[in-house]
């Protein structure tokens, strides 16, 4: 049995993209639990702080998780025989996409939500 290496920047890009997912995940649930507070219509700084902490990270480990298996696609193309665990590239992609696509979600929800308690506080 030959010793087949992993792709360069596979467990990184794998490790973004999971972090991307855990931190879309306390995005959406904090701010469902903010949603089900009576402070939503008013604390526009609770908007801020949930994008800041929660919002930009999640992200940027997205978009790092999308970037560094480039790297490694290039090299498996190269040379096939030398590496193994192409999947994890795939997954890290896979986490990446799923971690970047439900925190935009959230954010269109939270602007959509924001210009009807908006155009609501008007009438």
């Amino acid at each position: 049995m030959e010793n087949k290496k992993l792709p360069p920047k596979a467990v990184n890009a794998l490790v973004f993209g999971i972090l991307s997912v855990f931190f879309s995940f306390c995005f959406i649930s904090f701010f469902l639990t903010y949603l089900l507070s009576s402070s939503f219509s008013s604390d526009f700084v609770g908007d801020l702080l949930f994008i800041v902490v929660l919002y930009i990270p999640a992200i940027i480990f997205a978009v790092l998780g999308l970037n560094k298996p480039k790297k490694g696609y290039i090299a498996v193309n190269k040379n096939l025989e030398l590496y193994r665990g192409v999947g994890m590239l795939k997954a890290a992609r896979i986490t990446s996409y799923v971690g970047a696509f439900s925190t935009f979600a959230v954010i269109i929800l939270v602007l959509i939500l924001r210009l009807m308690i908006f155009f609501v506080d008007l009438v």
